[in-house]
């Protein structure tokens, strides 16, 4: 029997568990154990605790406004901020021969969940359009490194909520539909700009959609237009 000596730093984070009881900050605990101790911590409050040493937690925009990651608002989205910070930020973390931009991919997207419903979904084609507007903000991190980035993907679902909120949003961006779709389309650009050998065989792009490689100010045009059609615009006051 051996006893460990733990001390709780702080009153508010993180919260651990032990044996079923919450254990209190500021002071230390004896436990007396024969083998491993688990503790059990909550990342969430642990990273939004850092979070409050953090001296400038926001943007300024293309629209001139400012968006506070550790404040967001539906009122601080826009969607001539999400046209242009999408438009110009290229898809594969720029490691390809020709500019591909985030707001193509969008489009892309949209189109190819849209050919494949053989039935009604309302509000699947507009959530799929939008499922990438947060990188407008928080920029698009290759998946391999948003794995390894707990704070990133934090953001990146409040951002999804105040997103929702401000396009009256109806499915979530994270729908499996909207997943299985956009890893199809991710296959097919992977194929083009990559090839690597496991695309072999992957998803092709439906008839009558391709990828164009559409310049920033071409890109952005093709988004306003497929906002338009769709009815994406924001919804609060």
């Amino acid at each position: 029997m051996e006893d460990r000596k733990i001390e709780i730093v702080s009153s508010n984070l993180p919260r651990i568990e032990f044996g079923g009881k919450s254990l209190s900050g500021g002071r230390f605990v004896t436990i007396r154990s024969k083998g491993p101790i688990e503790l059990r911590v909550d990342l969430e409050l642990v990273i939004r605790g850092w979070w409050e040493d953090v001296d400038r937690t926001d943007i300024d925009t293309f629209s001139g406004g400012k968006l506070d990651f550790l404040n967001l608002s539906a009122k601080d989205i826009n969607l001539d901020d999400i046209a242009v910070g999408l438009s110009n930020t290229c898809r594969f973390a720029g490691q390809i021969d020709e500019f591909y931009s985030v707001a193509e991919h969008s489009v892309l997207v949209s189109r190819v969940l849209e050919s494949r419903l053989n039935a009604p979904l309302p509000g699947i084609v507009e959530s799929t359009f939008a499922h990438d507007f947060p990188e407008a903000y928080a920029h698009d991190i290759v998946s391999p490194l948003k794995k390894l980035c707990p704070g990133y993907k934090l953001i990146e679902r409040d951002l999804e909520v105040v997103i929702m909120e401000a396009f009256g949003l109806g499915i979530s961006l994270s729908h499996p539909m909207i997943k299985e779709v956009d890893m199809d389309v991710f296959h097919a650009e992977r194929k083009l700009f990559m090839n690597p050998p496991e695309c072999e065989g992957k998803y092709d792009l439906p008839d009558g959609l391709c990828i164009r490689n559409l310049s920033p100010k071409e890109a952005r045009k093709e988004f306003y237009e497929r906002a338009e059609e769709l009815g994406v615009r924001i919804r609060h006051q």
